[in-house]
């Protein structure tokens, strides 16, 4: 779980980088995402449960065998950065507000909505 800048909003959202066994789950769209946000808003405090998040074909380590956040967090939620840097194919979901009951694919048209002001989070 990292920070990430977020156009038109003061300070950071909550951003999740994840990775699902492709042998389980061929594609995101497999995945069960509303029991995932259910079960986040039952067991986490409301501030922790994530905003976005990034689905990723595998995971970046670094050499300590952690999740390399600084990347992650440098990209954010910019999917021009994200096409652009060394995971093109990561695809990044978001829970559009407390109302929704599921993560939707977050797409060019989400992200001009954001940085024009149309959705507050």
């Amino acid at each position: 779980m990292y920070g990430v800048l977020v156009p038109s909003h003061d300070g950071r959202a909550g951003c999740a980088a994840i990775t699902l066994d492709p042998a389980v789950y061929a594609t995101p769209a497999a995945f069960p995402w509303p029991a995932l946000l259910a079960d986040m808003r039952k067991k986490l405090p409301k501030y922790a449960v994530p905003v976005f998040l990034r689905v990723q074909a595998e995971m970046k380590a670094m050499h300590n065998m952690k999740q390399n956040k600084t990347v992650l967090r440098a990209e954010g939620v910019e999917l021009a950065k994200i096409r652009s840097g060394d995971a093109p194919g990561d695809v990044v979901l978001w829970c559009k507000g407390p109302a929704e009951k599921t993560y939707d694919v977050f797409g060019e048209g989400d992200e001009l909505a954001l940085k024009g002001g149309a959705v507050k989070l």
